[in-house]
C-alpha cells in the first residue's frame, strides 16, 4: 500500500513539474519579433572589422516551432571623413532558436550557421526546413543586391545625421 501511494506521489510530482515547464507552441512573427531579430543579427553573427556600426536585412524563410529561419545580410558601415565606407559583411542563411526567459518572453537563445566549403550543402539539409532549403538553394543575385542597398540606405540615414 506504501509503494501505491509513493508511486501515486511521484507521478503527481513528475505531471506537476511538466506542466510548469514553459514551452513554445509556435512562433508567430510580428514587428516585435522582427526587430528582436534584427537586434540579435547585429550583435550576435560578426564582429565590426573597423570599429563602425553593423546594419542587417533579412528575409524569413520559414519557421516553425521554436525555430526562425532567415537569410541575413550583416554589414559594417563607418564614416572615413564625411564618406561612408562599407567594412566587414556576410550573407548567409542562419537558424535562429528561440526559447523562454524566467518570465517567458520569447528571447533568441543562440543562432546555427552552415559551416562553409564542402559541409555547406550537408549542413543546409541538417539544419534548415525543406521550405527553406528550397528558398537558399534559390535565392538570386538580384535579392542579394537589394539586401546591399537596403542596408546602404540604413547606414545613410543614421551615419551621416
Amino acid at each position: 500500500m506504501k509503494r501505491i501511494i509513493f508511486a501515486l506521489l511521484i507521478i503527481n510530482c513528475i505531471i506537476l513539474l511538466s506542466a510548469c515547464q514553459a514551452t513554445i507552441d509556435e512562433i508567430t512573427i510580428t514587428d516585435d519579433l522582427k526587430l528582436t531579430i534584427d537586434d540579435y543579427l547585429s550583435k550576435e553573427i560578426i564582429t565590426p572589422g573597423f570599429d563602425g556600426e553593423l546594419f542587417v536585412a533579412y528575409d524569413i524563410l520559414d519557421h516553425h516551432t521554436d525555430e526562425v529561419y532567415v537569410w541575413a545580410y550583416i554589414s559594417e558601415y563607418y564614416l572615413n571623413g564625411k564618406q561612408l565606407e562599407q567594412g566587414t559583411a556576410v550573407s548567409l542563411p542562419v537558424v535562429l532558436i528561440f526559447g523562454l526567459d524566467e518570465r517567458e518572453n520569447l528571447i533568441i537563445k543562440k543562432h546555427q550557421i552552415p559551416r562553409d566549403g564542402s559541409f555547406y550543402t550537408d549542413d543546409i539539409k541538417k539544419l534548415f526546413s525543406k521550405k527553406a532549403q528550397r528558398k537558399i538553394f534559390d535565392i538570386s543575385n538580384v535579392r542579394l543586391q537589394q539586401f546591399t542597398g537596403e542596408v546602404e540606405e540604413k547606414a545613410k540615414e543614421k551615419l551621416r545625421d
